[in-house]
């Protein structure tokens, strides 16, 4: 039977680097979902633009499914950035692009009753956010907040299908990158030496964009499914981050971190965003976030050396 791959999330950070890495390997076909229009840059490759989940995605996948008879391995990394200011409507875009795109692949497979390899699915370490333990696990129970339910939602839509034990679920750290949100707001501040960190300080859960599709190849060859803390084993804060980002980009080659409570911050972000202000808050709240299905797996990071990540970017 022929293998085939679809690929949600096509023109997104991290899609668009496991597409750089699945079309040098031994599939068939690889049909890449994406809201934009784009040219296929292979022969192998189907690119199929899509304007609405409930309507042209519904009809375009199942006569994809129904039409390519194969063992399909499935992507779904789909999702809007967080960045920024989140007013209702951007947070139902947060949510369907989330929750509603994985709910809709999967229960498409189900009705057609496809044959799956394997789906990879991302979700966040968001899921830990708050919560009362210092070092988490895949183990850890997560609380009960907007951040960690969105989350759940979101793995939820894999954990309830009868695709549950042909899955990976994704729980992603910091995604670095040079086109990655992070290294764009970091950017222009690190070249004049300045960066802000708020206390008391978190972990920064990390990993390079380049080591995702290493591990996705690991786990193909050993078949894990379950949930994954994919994050780096090189634990640490968010403000050695900032101080190895900025020494290593600013022109004095020196940093200067300043240093702000976390009250102000969350107090500032609940007047711009009193609902969703949270979302944002996570981000500089991360307990120290520990791969232990990883470890446990035996996987070694290619890219473990925060400067040298940094350097590479």
């Amino acid at each position: 039977m022929k293998n085939h791959i679809l690929l949600f999330g096509y023109t997104g950070l991290i899609g668009n680097q496991i597409y750089k890495h699945i079309k040098q390997e031994n599939y068939d076909k690889i049909f890449c979902f994406t809201r934009k229009k784009i040219t296929p840059p292979t022969n192998k490759t189907n690119i199929i633009s899509y304007t609405d989940i409930h309507t042209d995605l519904e009809q375009k996948l199942e006569d994809i499914l129904q039409k390519n008879e194969a063992k399909w391995t499935i992507f779904l990394f789909t999702g809007e950035t967080i960045f920024g200011l989140i007013n209702t409507q951007k947070w139902q875009n947060i949510y369907k692009t989330r929750i509603d795109i994985n709910k809709k692949v999967i229960l498409i497979l189900e009705k057609l009753n496809i044959e799956v390899s394997k789906i990879f699915s991302a979700s966040a370490i968001g899921i830990y956010y708050l919560s009362p333990h210092q070092e988490v696990t895949e183990n850890t129970e997560p609380p009960d907040n907007i951040v960690s339910n969105l989350v759940k939602d979101w793995e939820n839509t894999i954990l309830n299908s009868k695709y549950i034990n042909k899955s990976v679920i994704m729980r992603l750290g910091a995604v670095l990158d040079k086109n990655s949100k992070i290294y764009q707001s970091l950017s222009l501040p690190s070249l004049i030496s300045i960066g802000i960190n708020f206390t008391p300080n978190s972990f920064f859960p990390w990993i390079y964009n380049k080591e995702i599709p290493l591990i996705i190849e690991y786990l193909m060859k050993i078949d894990f499914n379950g949930i994954l803390n994919t994050v780096c084993d090189n634990y640490i804060t968010y403000r050695e981050f900032l101080e190895n980002f900025i020494t290593i980009r600013s022109f004095l080659k020196k940093s200067f971190i300043i240093d702000i409570p976390k009250k102000i911050l969350e107090k500032s972000l609940a007047i711009l965003m009193p609902r969703y202000y949270q979302l944002i808050y996570s981000l500089f709240c991360s307990p120290k976030v520990i791969p232990q299905n990883l470890i446990n797996l035996g996987y070694k990071s290619k890219f473990n050396n925060i400067k040298d990540v940094i350097k590479a970017m």
